[in-house]
């Protein structure tokens, strides 16, 4: 879409910290036997302005699913759009990225959940974070759930995957954190909370 933090089509094919976010994303993406095709860049023009910060996310019309429906045909690739932010999460977190769906419609492009979401601002400060959203994202896109869910008491069905109990939550937040999770599944690139060192991708 274009963000404030200087990234479009043209700039992102060079910019030094874009590119290390695409490369910790495909490096995870390696791991599980993913390869890549060729990349397309493409700024957005109609209707892109008012889509640069998400302030919607659910009900009628909501702006993620206006930006969704201005995906198109990859094949078999993901659409990723990349916006200021999207504004929502619980107090003290931000919305890193949303995906379309878990699965997202596979192959059809152009619906209201053709795509993932990642929010731009802050990504100069942790490109590896970025990157590793968009792996994560992905993950949703093609049909994976959080391994654990922030109140440890919900996990994935996949039998290879660690799972965070609630009563791993040590401070009593409500949230079982990738520190509060080490070797029980806060490492893998699909645990609910973002970090650098999330990038395991099985048991």
């Amino acid at each position: 879409v274009g963000t404030n933090e200087g990234i479009n089509a043209t700039t992102a094919k060079t910019d030094g910290d874009f590119q290390r976010a695409m490369v910790a994303f495909e490096s995870l993406y390696r791991k599980l036997g993913i390869d890549f095709g060729a990349v397309v860049y493409e700024d957005l023009s109609s209707g892109a302005d008012a889509l640069r910060t998400i302030d919607s996310v659910d009900g009628p019309n909501n702006e993620l699913g206006q930006l969704f429906s201005k995906s198109r045909d990859l094949g078999q690739g993901i659409n990723f759009f990349f916006v200021n932010e999207i504004v929502g999460g619980d107090e003290g977190f931000i919305i890193l990225g949303i995906a379309g769906g878990i699965p997202g419609p596979p192959a059809i492009q152009g619906t209201p959940h053709s795509g993932v979401a990642l929010t731009m601002m802050g990504s100069r400060d942790e490109p590896d974070v970025l990157g590793q959203t968009m792996a994560h994202e992905g993950g949703h896109y093609l049909g994976l759930f959080h391994t654990s869910e922030s109140s440890g008491t919900s996990h994935d069905p996949l039998p290879d995957t660690a799972q965070c109990k609630a009563s791993n939550d040590s401070d009593f937040d409500g949230y079982v954190t990738t520190q509060e999770c080490a070797g029980k599944g806060g490492d893998n690139f699909m645990f609910w909370l973002a970090s650098v060192g999330s990038n395991k991708v099985s048991d």
